[in-house]
Order: C-alpha cells, then sequence, then structure tokens
C-alpha cells in the first residue's frame, strides 16, 4: 500500500506532482518480466526519471535478453572511456548501438531519458535517427562509437523472453540510485514532450502523461504501491519485484528532490576511503578522520535532519554543519578545528567544538542523531534518540549549542574523527525514517506536511528538499544570458538574448582576437578590452545599439567578421543610470540591479587616498573591477575571498598573476554596504581620471562570488554554488595562474571541454570541469584551476536554480 501524504510544494510551472520513486541498492535490487507473447519489435519508446547514486560503474537501467545466446538489448550507465556515459545496444548479432560523448556523473539532482526506437520503413526515419537518445528534454546529437540499424531491423525488445529493469540478463551490473515515472509505449515512437515541458526558469519537468496507448508490451510504473512496487499502473503488464521491500519505496522525486550525501565532495587523495550506498544515504567509513556532506546547502531558513549511527570504535563520531566551500581536509580532518564546523563531537558530547562543554552525552553504535539548524538567528541544537542534548528547545530558540554561527552558505557533514577508526552512519533529510530499513518507519513530517522523519521535526524545522527552498529571488535568464552568433562583416541583429543588456562582454573562441566590454552607462560606441590596458576606444562600426532582445550590429570591427563565432555574455542593470551621491565622489551615472546584484558605474576621480564611490546595490559588493577609461592602465580586482585579508588585496583582470597585497588601490577597506573605498592610485583615482566600476554580489539561486582549494587530483575539487552554472570565471590566486571563463554554451555537455582567457586574445582552450545541478567539478589536476593545496577564487552565474534544476 501507498505510504505517506508528500505536501509537495507546486511546481515552476504548473501543479504536476511525482509522489514517490523507487529505490535501487545497487547491489540486489530489481525487476523482471518475461511478456507472454511477443509485440512490435521495431517501434518503441521507454521514458524514465533517474536520480543517480553510485558513479562510475557498470548499471543497467533496462534491458530484454535472448535465452541460449549472449545476444542482449540494452540501456546503461556505461564504464566505457569516458565512464559514466550512457550506452544504448538494439541487440541481436549485428551490435547496432552507440556511446554518448557526454558523461552523466551528478547525482544532486534527477535525470529524464527518453529513447526512441522506431526501424520501420514505414517510420520514415532517416538510418541515424532510428534509434534517438533525449536527455531532460534534448536530443543527443554528440555521440561516440555508434553503428545504425538498417531498416526494419527487429531487436530485442519485445520479444517473448525475459526483460529487466536495474540488472543485466545475469543478475549483476545492479542500478544504483533512484528511478520515478517509466514509461513504456509498445508500438510507438514518441519525443519528450509527450512526458515533460521546459518551466519557468528553464529547466525540464514532467507533466501528467494522458492519452497514450500503451499497446501489448507497455507498462506504467508509478512505484505508488509500496507492497507491489511492480505494478503496472496502465494495465496488467506488472513487474516481479527481486531484493526490493516498502522501504525502497521513496520521496525523492523529480517534482520534490531530496538531499543525500555527496560523492563528489571526497577527497580521493586521501588514504581514507569512503563507500556511499542505499541511494547515497548510507556511508561506510574506513580509516576515520573523513566522512561526507549534503548535496544542498543553505544560508537561510530552517532545518532539521536525522542520522542514524550503526558502527563507531571507541565512539569517534561527529556530525553537524560547515560551511559549503571547506574543503575535506579542513571540514572533516577532526571536524571540530574546521573553519566554521559545528558539530557534536561523540567521544564527548560536546559542541560545537570538541573542547566545548556543551552537557551531552557521547554517541555510540545505534544511537540517531538530530540536528536542527537556525540560520536565521544563527543556532544550531543536537539530539540524541529523540531528547534534545542540555535541556534544548529548538522551537522556543532555547538552551542552544551555540547562538553565533558565523554567516556562510552551510552543509552536513557527518564522519569520524578518530584516527584508524571507522563509522558507518545513515542520514535521512526526511525520505526514509526506516533508514533503508534499519528502524521501523515512523512518518513524521515537517510543518509543511513534507517528509518522513523518525522524530517529529521541531516546530517550523524542515526537510531539506527542493520544494522548502526558498523561491529564487530571480529568473536568471531575466539577468544574465550567454548566446554565441557568428559575424557576417555587415547588418544583423542578434537576439536570444531574453531582455536588453546593460552590460556586453564579448569574445570569439574560434579565432584570435580581443575580449570587449561596452555598457549602457558608457555607450554602445565606447569599448574597453579586459586583456588589454588600452584606454576606451571609440568604435562607430560594431554594436549600433541595444535591442529589448540583444543587439544590432553593422559593419565588419571587433565584434562582427565574417565566420567568426563569438560567445556574447550579457548582464540587465537599469539602463544608462544616473548619479549615485553616497561617497565623497559622486557618479556620473550608476545603473545598479539591485535585485541581481550587478551595478554599473562611472566616476571622474580626486586623487585623494580614501575617497569613496557609491555602487546603488542594497548589500556590499564582493567583486569589483575598475578600469580608468582616458589612459594606459591595468584593471584592479577586489575579490572578497582573496585570502583570509580581502581588503588588502588585488589582482588584475589583465594579468595571470598571483594576489598582491596592496593598499593604493581599494585603501585596504571593505565595500560597504553603500560604497566602494578606492586608494590614491592613478588606476582608480587620478584627480583627472575617468573610470568605469563593476560591482557584483552573491545573490541565492542567481549567482555566487566564492572561493576553493584545489586537491590536485584527477578526480577534482567539487565547488557549491545553489545552482546549475551558465558562466564561471575562476583564478589561482595564491601563485601565478590564468583567469579563466567556462559557459555552458561554448561547451553545453560535461565534461566542459572548451575555456577562454580573459587577460589574453587566444582560442580557446582544452578544459576538464563538469557544470552540475548545484554546482562545479574540475576532472584533472591542471594547477590553473586544481593544484594541490591551491587557492582559487571565482564568480559564477546560473542556467538554472537548484531548486529547479535538472542533473547534468
Amino acid at each position: 500500500m501507498a505510504v505517506l501524504n508528500t505536501g509537495l510544494a507546486k511546481t515552476s510551472a504548473g501543479g504536476f506532482t511525482i509522489p514517490y520513486s523507487c529505490r535501487f541498492d545497487g547491489s540486489s535490487a530489481y525487476l523482471k518480466r518475461t511478456p507472454a507473447s511477443a509485440s512490435n519489435q521495431k517501434t518503441w519508446t521507454l521514458s524514465v526519471w533517474l536520480k543517480r547514486g553510485k558513479l562510475s560503474s557498470e548499471q543497467r537501467i533496462f534491458g530484454a535478453y535472448k535465452s541460449g545466446v549472449t545476444e542482449v538489448a540494452s540501456l546503461d550507465w556505461s564504464t566505457e572511456a569516458p565512464s559514466n556515459t550512457l550506452y544504448w545496444h538494439l541487440g541481436g548479432a549485428s551490435n547496432y548501438r552507440f556511446y554518448t560523448s557526454s558523461t552523466y556523473r551528478d547525482p544532486s539532482a534527477w535525470y529524464h531519458l527518453v529513447f526512441s526506437c522506431d526501424t520501420s520503413s514505414a517510420g520514415g526515419r532517416a538510418v541515424g535517427d532510428m534509434q534517438s537518445i533525449y536527455v531532460n528534454g534534448e536530443l543527443v546529437t554528440a555521440k561516440g562509437s555508434t553503428a545504425n540499424p538498417v531498416a526494419d531491423y527487429e531487436g530485442l525488445i519485445n520479444i517473448d523472453e525475459e526483460h529487466v529493469i536495474g540488472a543485466n540478463r545475469l543478475y549483476a551490473n545492479f542500478l544504483d540510485g533512484y528511478m520515478a515515472e517509466m514509461h513504456f509505449i509498445d508500438g510507438t515512437a514518441l519525443t519528450p514532450t509527450s512526458f515533460g515541458e521546459t518551466g519557468d526558469y528553464g529547466e525540464w519537468k514532467p507533466i501528467k502523461v494522458s492519452g497514450l496507448t500503451y499497446g501489448t508490451n507497455g507498462f506504467y510504473l508509478d512505484f505508488s504501491d509500496s507492497a507491489a512496487l511492480g505494478d503496472d499502473a496502465a494495465g496488467s503488464n506488472d513487474w516481479t519485484v527481486v531484493g526490493l521491500t516498502a522501504a525502497d519505496q521513496m520521496l525523492d522525486t523529480p517534482t520534490n528532490s531530496f538531499a543525500t550525501m555527496n560523492p563528489l565532495k571526497v577527497d580521493t587523495t586521501l588514504s581514507p576511503v569512503t563507500a556511499f550506498s542505499e541511494g547515497n544515504l548510507k556511508i561506510v567509513q574506513e580509516d576515520g578522520y573523513y566522512g561526507a556532506s549534503s548535496t544542498m546547502g543553505f544560508s537561510s531558513g530552517k532545518w532539521y535532519a536525522e542520522f542514524l549511527i550503526l558502527t563507531s570504535p571507541n565512539n569517534h563520531a561527529s556530525v553537524g554543519i560547515t560551511p559549503t566551500q571547506d574543503p575535506p581536509t579542513d571540514s572533516w580532518n577532526n571536524p571540530p578545528s574546521g573553519r566554521d564546523a559545528y558539530v557534536y563531537y561523540g567521544i564527548t558530547g560536546n559542541a560545537p567544538q570538541e573542547a566545548d562543554s556543551y552537557g551531552g552525552s557521547a554517541i555510540v553504535a545505534g544511537d540517531l542523531v538530530g540536528v536542527a539548524v537556525d540560520m536565521d538567528n544563527t543556532k544550531i541544537w543536537f539530539s540524541k534518540n529523540g531528547t534534545w542534548q542540555a535541556s534544548g528547545d529548538p522551537a522556543a530558540g532555547t538552551n542552544f549549542a551555540t547562538d553565533s554561527i558565523a554567516a556562510d552558505t552551510y552543509e552536513f557533514i557527518l564522519g569520524d574523527t578518530g584516527n584508524a577508526f571507522d563509522s558507518d552512519w545513515i542520514a535521512n533529510f526526511g525520505q526514509d525514517s526506516s533508514f533503508a530499513g534499519e528502524k521501523t518507519a515512523q512518518g513524521n513530517q515537517d510543518g509543511n506536511s513534507i517528509g518522513d522523519f523518525y522524530y517529529t521535526p521541531p516546530s517550523g524545522f524542515l526537510a531539506l528538499c527542493t520544494s522548502n527552498l526558498p523561491e529564487p529571488a530571480v529568473i536568471p535568464s531575466e539577468h544574465f544570458n550567454n548566446i554565441i552568433y557568428t559575424g557576417n562583416d555587415g547588418t544583423q541583429s542578434i537576439t536570444g538574448v531574453g531582455f536588453q543588456p546593460d552590460l556586453l562582454w564579448n569574445k570569439t573562441h574560434n579565432v584570435v582576437n580581443n575580449h570587449f566590454l561596452i555598457d549602457a552607462v558608457r555607450g554602445v560606441t565606447k569599448l574597453l578590452f579586459p586583456n588589454l590596458t588600452n584606454a576606451e576606444a571609440t568604435d562607430d562600426h560594431d554594436i549600433t545599439a541595444f535591442t529589448t532582445d540583444g543587439f544590432s550590429l553593422d559593419g565588419s570591427g571587433n565584434g562582427n567578421v565574417s565566420g567568426s563565432e563569438y560567445m556574447a555574455w550579457n548582464w540587465k542593470a537599469n539602463g544608462a543610470g544616473s548619479s549615485n551621491e553616497n561617497g565623497s565622489i559622486n557618479t556620473t551615472a550608476t545603473s545598479a540591479n539591485t535585485d541581481a546584484g550587478f551595478s554599473i558605474s562611472t566616476y571622474s576621480g580626486d586623487g585623494n587616498a580614501g575617497a569613496t564611490v557609491g555602487h546603488g546595490l542594497s548589500k556590499a559588493p564582493e567583486m569589483v573591477m575598475i578600469k580608468r577609461r582616458d589612459a594606459i592602465d591595468n584593471w584592479p580586482v577586489h575579490h572578497g575571498y582573496n585570502t583570509t585579508a580581502p581588503e588588502t588585496e588585488r589582482l588584475y583582470l589583465d594579468s595571470n598573476g598571483a594576489t598582491y597585497d596592496d593598499d593604493v588601490q581599494f585603501n585596504d577597506t571593505l565595500p560597504s554596504a553603500t560604497v566602494v573605498t578606492i586608494g590614491d592610485n592613478d588606476q582608480v583615482n587620478n584627480s583627472s581620471g575617468t573610470y568605469v566600476m563593476y560591482c557584483w554580489h552573491s545573490v541565492d539561486g542567481y549567482s555566487k562570488v566564492g572561493s576553493y582549494e584545489g586537491n590536485g587530483d584527477a578526480d577534482g575539487t567539487f565547488v557549491y554554488t545553489g545552482f546549475r552554472p551558465a558562466f564561471i570565471i575562476q583564478k589561482r590566486t595564491d601563485s601565478s595562474g590564468d583567469w579563466n571563463i567556462y559557459d555552458s554554451k561554448l561547451a553545453p555537455y560535461n565534461e566542459v571541454g572548451d575555456y577562454l582567457h580573459p587577460h589574453n586574445s587566444a582560442l580557446a582552450g582544452t578544459a576538464a570541469v563538469d557544470l552540475l545541478s548545484n554546482g562545479f567539478k574540475f576532472r584533472d589536476n591542471t594547477a590553473i584551476w586544481n593544484a594541490s593545496g591551491g587557492d582559487y577564487v571565482y564568480i559564477a552565474f546560473a542556467e538554472t536554480p537548484f531548486k529547479y534544476s535538472n542533473a547534468r
């Protein structure tokens, strides 16, 4: 029978919700069925939503098998190089198949896969289109090794022999992760629009499927009956359940994705091993000191999660929260010593640090630890087996472990803090109070009627899931957009931006050419070059106007050379702006988009150290770029995460040099909520100089200014942003290292292979980075982005907020 009311919030573009998914454990669980009779072996469609668990292993999603021979038809997560691709084999000795060139190793959100097959002559498909895979509504065109079928070829799908979901024909290569809304349509080849649509934030989202004829062997698995997870909700083609129990019916679905533990944020260069299973909720840790963190972060709100400890020799267990930018070696090598980690220290019961007196009791195997975090009031509490330690009362806000959580974005962490000790945990963020069958589910929900907790969450504290995440302050595509166009040496109108740009950053990626910036405050004929120290240039033969959906071009100058392919990065401010008088220097004009945390200002210098310039934003900028317009000079950059004293440091956008301690650009003073303080250096404040200043601060779900530490490994650092990035600028600061731009349109699938340098005119280089639903992760140890112990800063802008993003 079905178990819980999920109480889901509405999705971004409609009210359809998916209540349940099925968890496959990667070791023994699968479904099987042998059709009573063969049916259409030429034409059919499979649609399924998947959230990945274990990565980098061969895993069967769906397949059919012919007995007595080795022939097989299958759809797999593959380990063929590169690992984590999708592999399709149509079956038979002819070996018709293909691999995707893209990799799919994002465990934090959901993928939608549609496989549409039609080999029939009557279907009219070109040979190369007879077998098609769509991921998140988009046709996969980048394929590796491919062998196309001949017309009217009959594959093994829909033969009258065994079909299996979640394992291969030998009952191995088990699927690890979650599956929801599996439709199989026998006899019809469909596209993704029968199963999904684009939402308000650009995400691909499920719709209620209706009007379909499933055919002889078609079926629909909605996993709504926990006692019969293989039941066909569209007919009588039920599947036999093997290794699945009622505890595997999950509330983690494409319309309400829950946090899990994050296998991407484990430092594989370290000797301890952390293994993930049960849909990334179970953590088996060997040799101590390290653990795992949640896939979702939070900077505001009240959150509750539960953690069951299965084993912990000598009680060396720790559970709590840490900033998302902290690397494993800071946060989990004895977490209490992490920069701002707030943990319940198992061996003593102390919190939030090992040495702090708290009044909690030690954690032993079998204990269930609850963590309640109130970010709005900077407080945290810990419970053990339903009792809040030190007489804490999160609902009343009293007897907390600490009331001084530093402002930042945090994630839940757990692990073991003893050298050479093991610690095994199962987490519950509200999706499974049975803890994978270890306990009897209790079904307690949060105040939004969401979730499945063992103990009732304190009043006001919520499950960490996408339905409970706050609505983004802005729709990213209305404030930043990246597009590609081709020059024609003549007149053309570039559209598709989605708004009237106020800042355009432009660069060719297929030929050597300078970057250039134009903005609505200085005017479209005024060019600056980020990779050069040149003064402002006047050019009326390139961008002639900003339009409501992009910009117009006329001529053959920097932005319109015939055959050149251009990256155009567009930001919305507030038009031409007006003077800001908050500082000691009145700006000539300030154009500020306070919702999106971006402003453009022009001003004339006064030559005084400590002068201030109003930026027009609602909070302090975290990244500031200034360029003198009337003379040759550098581009000073302030970045709020550049060392532990960023007010004393400066970078140059036009240089790959390391950070430099210098007070003459920013006067050793952090920007405030109203002004940027500048020194008396000619680069920022010559008494006869004219300047432009660009300012940004982070906006949850839209932009992130941050830092990270490299690990020097091919399995590189994971960086949490809280959204699926569209555009990233990144630089090493502790040593010389290039500025690098990564762009979702320049490299539309993972791993991202192309990047550009803001500080030079070179062609696109080759990178190794995954852009993910909640951040990005480097995939090699190249020093300019992932040296061991290297310090890096970045600014990123969203394609889709994490609340609505698909896995990529």
